[in-house]
Order: C-alpha cells, then structure tokens, then sequence
C-alpha cells in the first residue's frame, strides 16, 4: 500500500516517502544531516496501511485517538483514495 501511495506522489510530481522497515539509530552527527520526524502507521494483519500520521513538531504528541479510529474501522490509507471513494 505506501508503494502505492508512493506511485502516486511521484506522478504528481512530489517526492516519496522514504521509509524503513525497522527502527534505526543515527549519532548526533548523522542527525545534523537529516530532517528527522515521527511518522507513525498502523497496519491491519495482511499488512494493508489503515493509518499514516508524520509528526513533524517535536513538542508535540502524535494523535493516538485518531489511530485506534482508523483500525477499528479500516480507513483509507492515502488521503487521494478516500477523497475518490466519496466522490
């Protein structure tokens, strides 16, 4: 699904996320290369993308109450599909 998601960026013109699969730790001075942010998703059990939230203020909490609404009830994971579906 954020391949997807990604195809979608791209061919409008925007940059794709860049992602890993596993948690890694960078030293401070790799940190001073890189913009660093919170970005959060929530999978169901095959894997499909139910939530996406980037965090980009470091004060601030990412909003859990809108995650656990997402898996309970299997939102669209790229905001252009759900926009689609209701139109």
């Amino acid at each position: 699904e954020l391949e997807a998601c990604n195809k979608k960026l791209e061919k409008a013109g925007k940059r794709p996320a860049k992602y890993e699969m596993h948690a890694f730790y960078l030293s401070a001075w790799e940190e001073d290369e890189h913009v660093i942010a919170q970005a959060n998703v929530a999978l169901d059990e095959n894997g499909t993308v139910l939530h996406t939230e980037l965090v980009t203020e470091l004060t601030r909490e990412p909003d859990y109450d809108l995650a656990l609404h997402a898996i309970r009830n299997h939102h669209h994971p790229c905001p252009e599909d759900a926009q689609e579906s209701t139109e």
